[in-house]
């Protein structure tokens, strides 16, 4: 029957098109330039090994979205922060350490709080992203065939594939 595609072509037209299509609207979403990237610049500028490290100017953009100098002292905060690095021993190399090196914490309430802000940020957003992408995938090819609790779990092992990879599956057979 010519009708009947080849399961080559069915795949090429019905998985990999349409993921390679998500692939790259989501590349130009991401790395375009719109008004997120200022932000992106401002978390790449509490990393240690950065050219604009703690740069007040580029991180103003994060400073305002999430409200972080209350006191309008960040800034003092900001030069202290440069005078530990520069006289510690071991030079921070991640922005951990430089969060690490500011003691007491209470001598530095709002360039800790940049920091833990620019530590957690993006890997929340990636790990929201991530879950609601492998919900799409899952409930895309089962659409209506299964049950939430059965969805759920399936999620479940999507999202933590890297543990679920280290599961002996023959044994989980055996117990069933």
């Amino acid at each position: 029957d010519t009708n009947t595609p080849d399961s080559e072509e069915h795949y090429r037209k019905h998985v990999f098109f349409p993921v390679m299509d998500r692939v790259v609207a989501e590349m130009e979403r991401r790395f375009s330039d719109d008004d997120s990237k200022p932000i992106l610049k401002s978390i790449a500028a509490c990393h240690p090994d950065s050219t604009d490290f703690l740069d007040m100017d580029v991180l103003r953009p994060m400073i305002e979205a999430y409200k972080v100098d209350h006191t309008a002292s960040l800034g003092s905060q900001i030069d202290v922060c440069k005078l530990l690095i520069a006289k510690a021993l071991v030079k921070p190399t991640e922005m951990l350490d430089v969060v690490s090196l500011l003691k007491p914490p209470a001598g530095f309430p709002d360039l800790r709080r940049l920091l833990q802000l620019a530590l957690t940020v993006p890997v929340a957003n990636v790990a929201a992203e991530r879950s609601f992408s492998s919900m799409r995938t899952i409930r895309t090819y089962v659409r209506s065939a299964m049950k939430e609790e059965r969805l759920s779990g399936i999620a479940i092992l999507n999202v933590e594939s890297e543990v679920a990879s280290q599961v002996d599956v023959d044994k989980v057979v055996n117990i069933f």
